[in-house]
């Protein structure tokens, strides 16, 4: 999904005041730690997923999942911060939209919609014969305009790239996830986020876990 167009639990968390990034009514800083509980033995440890602080944001688009999270689906948003913030949080009109997290420029992590509902940003999408990708999947929309009016795609800093890394690392610990894929990839032809742009052997260095080919 492309914000411009407009179609955890955890077991340990405490509250802050806003920090960087945050804006006046945009909710208090919430730093999540992983469950001590989790049972699966065919997850990373522990100790290697890093704590993710987050603002809560609710948008209030989404319902309930059919399907276990099996992947993360990672997009842009073409437009700004605080537009995408208005456009994912809005529960107006008939092409409300949604994502469980959104990663501003700087780093800053909103978290949207709570993992264990169903958000509403892939669209008509298919991925391994699954056509509800929404119900399998957690969406993180990361703040970026595209391309320039010249058809040049837009960076991404650096300090946005590691909050994405840390966050996809700490939702693999904590869910079965298979596949961390693009926008483009579950909606071909229709998607090009995340764009030609984004980083991905970098997210596959730092131990993401990415189709094959972008290893």
């Amino acid at each position: 999904m492309t914000v411009a167009e407009s179609s955890f639990s955890c077991c340990s968390a405490f509250r802050s005041s806003p920090g960087e990034g945050a804006a006046d009514g945009d909710g208090e800083i919430v730093v999540v730690d992983l469950p001590d509980d989790s049972a699966a033995t065919n997850l990373p440890d522990r100790a290697q997923a890093p704590v993710v602080r987050v603002i809560d944001r609710p948008s209030p688009n989404h319902d309930g999942r059919t399907l276990p999270v099996s992947m993360i689906v990672l997009h842009y948003t073409a437009a700004p911060l605080k537009e995408s913030l208005n456009a994912l949080c809005n529960g107006r009109g008939s092409r409300r939209v949604s994502a469980h997290y959104l990663v501003a420029e700087d780093g800053t992590i909103y978290r949207l919609v709570d993992e264990s509902r169903r958000a509403w940003h892939a669209g008509v999408s298919r991925w391994r014969g699954i056509t509800d990708v929404n119900s399998a999947s957690i969406g993180i929309e990361i703040v970026n305009l595209g391309h320039d009016r010249q058809g040049v795609a837009r960076p991404y800093p650096q300090r946005q790239i590691e909050a994405v890394i840390d966050l996809c690392l700490n939702l693999q610990a904590r869910h079965d996830i298979v596949d961390v894929v693009g926008h483009s990839d579950v909606a071909p032809g229709r998607k090009i986020d995340p764009g030609e742009r984004f980083p991905w052997k970098t997210l596959g260095e730092r131990g993401v876990r990415l189709l094959p080919q972008r290893r």
